[in-house]
């Protein structure tokens, strides 16, 4: 009986690590990546998408650029994204499904990853990798950004290591209804605009003061704000600017809490 228990536990510890090293496949690579068509006749013949931690941006031609919420995933461990009238399913070989309305199925399989620097081995010279600029605020996030105050609480990365402020309440950000973005650092005061289209986010032309503050987290804030692309809002009220590539969130809380 101990024996049979002993191969059992084995069998666990064995299927623990080929899932995680299916994961750790899966997560180690956050550049933009493009997919090619296998079904024959089909419009679709290659997408771009970017995954995020909830979400993954999707890039095609015929859709323009959209962004998918991700849902429970189902048998298999297959991920499942969701945006109004598309679907698009991911397998733990890399693969995906592009579901239209109506359950027509118009791109499966037959991916490439292709890193910025290898944007010369695509055949087609129209791919762009870079995230199209944004202009306006047509968002429905926009009345909550602009409720209140925002201050930095903390930096989660997603290689597990923490960033917080070493001054409490130093770290604010403020937006307006008009696209003007103000705050404070350890050290200056900042503004600058910003563009808002459903969640994605662009800063745009910041200016801090000129103050020297001796082991100042200024820059690394300043980094992080100004590289953050999409955003969204927890449970429990705070604000998330997510970093690039899915590298890591940047977590505020109401100034009034």
């Amino acid at each position: 009986m101990k024996k049979y228990m002993f191969i059992f536990i084995i069998l666990i510890l064995v299927s623990l690590i080929v899932g995680q090293r299916l994961q750790d496949k899966r997560t180690a690579n956050q550049e933009p990546q493009i997919f090619f068509n296998t079904l024959q006749g089909s419009e679709y013949s290659q997408i771009s998408t970017i995954f995020l931690k909830d979400s993954v941006v999707l890039s095609s031609e015929q859709t323009g650029e959209i962004v998918l919420e991700k849902q429970e995933n189902i048998a298999g461990g297959d991920e499942v994204y969701v945006s109004e009238g598309v679907t698009l399913i991911r397998n733990y070989e890399n693969e995906i499904s592009l579901i239209l309305e109506n359950n027509i199925v118009v791109f499966q399989g037959g991916l490439k990853e292709v890193r910025q620097d290898e944007v010369s081995d695509v055949d087609d010279d129209s791919v762009d990798f870079s995230i199209d600029s944004i202009e306006g605020l047509d968002s429905q996030y926009l009345e909550i950004l602009t409720a209140t105050s925002w201050q930095w609480e903390q930096t989660q990365m997603n290689n597990d290591d923490l960033i917080t402020p070493n001054t409490v309440d130093a770290f604010t950000l403020t937006f307006t209804d008009e696209g003007l973005v103000s705050g404070t650092t350890d050290c200056n005061t900042l503004a600058g605009s910003f563009a808002l289209n459903d969640t994605r986010i662009q800063m745009n032309n910041l200016a801090v003061t000129r103050m020297f503050c001796e082991n100042s987290q200024e820059a690394e804030f300043l980094n992080m704000v100004q590289t953050s692309q999409y955003i969204y809002f927890t449970e429990d009220n705070r604000f998330v600017l997510l970093l690039p590539y899915d590298s890591g969130s940047v977590i505020f809380t109401p100034l009034s809490q």
